[in-house]
């Protein structure tokens, strides 16, 4: 399992930002507010996200492998070619 290069705080303070193509590998952000973020082409490999609220995120492209995402609120989220 690798190591998220940006942290929890960065990645919070791009809430309205893009995160297209970040390795964020094993990150914790169970429970956070993620709607509307850029993930796409994202690694999120075994990420934590856990009743994040995903609403309206773009994952397109973004490798979930491994992910937690149960209880996650993932309405009107962008999700083609998703690899989960």
């Amino acid at each position: 399992m690798g190591t998220a290069i940006l942290n929890k705080n960065e990645i919070l303070a791009r809430q309205t930002g893009s995160l297209v193509g970040e390795d964020l590998s094993g990150i914790d952000l169970e429970g956070e507010n993620l709607s509307g973020i850029d993930f796409s082409r994202a690694i999120l490999d075994n990420a934590r996200l856990k009743g994040a609220r995903l609403v309206e995120a773009k994952l397109h492209q973004a490798n979930l492998k491994g992910a937690d995402l149960s209880g996650a609120d993932l309405r009107k989220a962008y999700c083609v070619a998703a690899n989960l």
